[in-house]
C-alpha cells in the first residue's frame, strides 16, 4: 500500500515505522514479504524535485507543496506456490481439508 501526503503549509513531520530493512518472513515454505520505504519529495535550489529516503524513524520539516510517500511493507506468504498445471487448484488456491474439532 502506498500513501502520499502533501504539506499545504510549512510543517514538521514525524514518522515511526518498522520493517524498512528486514522483511517479514514466510511460513510453511511461503516467500518473505517486501520491505517498506518512506520518501520525502522536496524542491531543491534549482526547483528540481529531490526524492529523499528518510528511513523508518524520522522528524523533518516540510515546505508547502513538499510531500511524503509511505510504502507499507508486505506480509510474508504461507505455503508453497501452486504449479500452474495443478488440476486440484482453483484460481491458484488448493482446497485444504478441515478436521473436526471435538
Amino acid at each position: 500500500m502506498t500513501r502520499e501526503i502533501e504539506a499545504r503549509i510549512p510543517m514538521k513531520f514525524s514518522i515511526l515505522s518498522e520493517h524498512r530493512v528486514y522483511s517479514l518472513y514466510g511460513l510453511e515454505g511461503g516467500e518473505p514479504g517486501s520491505v517498506g520505504v518512506n520518501y520525502i519529495f522536496k524542491k531543491n535550489a534549482e526547483a528540481q524535485v529531490e526524492k529523499i529516503n528518510i528511513g523508518a524513524k524520522a522528524v523533518t520539516s516540510l515546505n508547502a507543496r513538499d510531500y511524503i510517500q509511505i510504502n507499507s511493507p508486505g506480509g510474508g506468504g504461507w505455503g508453497k506456490a501452486i504449479a500452474s498445471g495443478d488440476d486440484s487448484a482453483v484460481d491458484g488456491v488448493r482446497p485444504v481439508p478441515i478436521s473436526k474439532v471435538h
